[in-house]
């Protein structure tokens, strides 16, 4: 099955990075790192509203405690 996982260990062995794109909140880049990923991309998706999210500045500043 297609999990975060499963395809950041399989990027890890053919000695690749694995990064997720689309992240909206500090809860899916903590649970990025969790699972594997070497980095994330902080995206709203080209600025489309969708009900319910944060913007892309809204997430950094949420999450500045996480960024190195």
């Amino acid at each position: 099955p297609w999990t975060v996982k499963n395809r950041a260990h399989s990027a890890h062995e053919k000695g690749l990075g694995f990064f997720l794109k689309g992240i909206q909140s500090k809860e899916e880049i903590l649970k990025a790192f969790q699972n594997g990923c070497d980095g994330v991309i902080i995206s709203d998706h080209g600025g489309r509203y969708q009900p319910g999210t944060t913007s892309t500045i809204d997430t950094l500043w949420d999450a500045k405690d996480l960024i190195r």
